[in-house]
């Protein structure tokens, strides 16, 4: 029976969602592994890679070996279709980085298409989707804002409790984490940065400090803005 290396690294991973797909008697795991490419998601719910040439890239995965029937079952689920040149996600060809299994290994892996490429996107920087789901968990458990609409439902709650522009900045308006974490996002996003929930969790205490000292700051004095003026577009009024 002819068999093919695939390299997953989203809701496939072992223990994830969609893992079920490779739970099969002829389904054998081959190692943990890694190539060069770069970690997207749009809804935090599962993610995307885009290739990349450099070095500094890296998206962590596991590798299977798997029979054609199970082959076109993963194609199903990413909607590829054979000799399609695009569509949600397409299936090509990479190699793995070496040293992380004996030798680099030549697999399968799906890429995400041009309608997945346009979207709003967010990098996960560590390129280790197991990992990021579990700072959303974290997340959730604390009640921290994780997509835009959520972060956009934040703030439009925040803003009844806003204080008139003139009294600031000596009477700033107190922000919970949620509010000063959705903020922080929303102003990432508007200036072309990534968005990433778990870098911005783990430094918070941070976050706040330069927050009390330096209100004047262009991204403090911007962050004061989304608590008095209309931030979201026309789209949220």
């Amino acid at each position: 029976m002819k068999t093919f290396l695939v390299f997953v690294y989203g809701s496939l991973l072992k223990g994830l969602g969609n893992h079920s797909l490779l739970q099969s008697p002829d389904v054998h795991f081959v190692c943990n592994d890694s190539i060069r490419a770069k970690l997207f998601t749009s809804n935090w719910s599962w993610p995307f890679i885009v290739f990349s040439q450099s070095s500094h890239d890296r998206v962590l995965g596991e590798v299977y070996e798997v029979p054609y029937t199970v082959l076109r079952r993963l194609d199903g689920l990413e909607g590829y279709q054979p000799g399609k040149k695009d569509g949600l996600f397409i299936r090509k060809h990479a190699r793995t980085i070496k040293n992380l299994c004996r030798s680099s290994l030549d697999v399968y892996v799906y890429e995400g298409g041009s309608s997945l490429q346009q979207r709003l996107c967010y990098q996960i920087i560590n390129g280790d989707w197991r990992d990021i789901k579990n700072q959303i968990a974290t997340l959730r458990n604390n009640n921290i804002p994780v997509n835009i609409e959520e972060l956009k439902g934040v703030i439009q709650q925040s803003r009844a409790k806003a204080l008139p522009n003139s009294q600031l900045p000596q009477n700033k308006p107190k922000l919970t984490k949620a509010q000063f974490i959705a903020t922080f996002c929303l102003f990432q996003i508007e200036h072309g940065c990534s968005f990433d929930p778990a870098s911005i969790w783990c430094n918070y205490d941070s976050y706040v400090k330069d927050y009390s000292k330096n209100g004047t700051s262009t991204f403090f004095k911007t962050l004061e803005e989304y608590f008095i003026t209309e931030k979201l577009g026309e789209e949220d009024k």
